[in-house]
């Protein structure tokens, strides 16, 4: 959810705001991941901890075919549900809408995405590529919701050429 904070940020703050940089950015329309974990639901059943026992591997589960590794603690799968869970993707297309606004801001705004990401599907970065117009696209075929990992030498000669 870095990418809803980092332009809630930008919006707030554009005079220092040198550059957005969206990595695997959740878009303006509601994605698979979030459609798959229900976290306002999952969060409300986490409320009950004598649920837990049933919960938390069914949790597990959905985290795992999601990419995220399998060692993850139930309380940080729970603290990640609670955040996810408290998410307004209106929110998240004004404070977009207001960082387009911004003097230049298509020209300091650079996307990251693959089309192998098992949380966000391609139509959403498409949507949001078409939505901000950023200067720098990257897309690559692999790397899931985590290029970064896979292709951060590619990554940081592509924006270190751009800033």
């Amino acid at each position: 959810m870095g990418g809803p904070i980092a332009t809630f940020i930008a919006s707030k703050r554009p005079e220092q705001c040198q550059h957005l940089i969206l990595l695997s950015s959740v878009g303006i329309s509601i994605h698979r991941g979030f459609k798959k974990s229900a976290p306002r639901l999952t969060h409300w059943l986490l409320q009950r901890t004598m649920l837990h026992p049933v919960l938390i591997p069914l949790l597990r589960r959905a985290f795992t075919s999601m990419g995220f590794p399998r060692g993850l603690t139930p309380e940080t799968m729970i603290h990640i549900i609670s955040h996810v869970s408290q998410f307004s993707f209106a929110d998240h297309h004004s404070n977009l809408l207001a960082w387009k606004e911004v003097p230049n801001s298509s020209q300091r705004t650079a996307m990251i995405f693959t089309t192998n990401d098992r949380l966000i599907e391609e139509h959403i970065y498409q949507e949001l590529n078409e939505l901000l117009q950023p200067a720098v696209t990257l897309q690559f075929s692999s790397g899931g919701h985590n290029p970064q990992k896979e292709h951060a030498e590619t990554i940081a000669a592509q924006l270190q050429e751009w800033m």
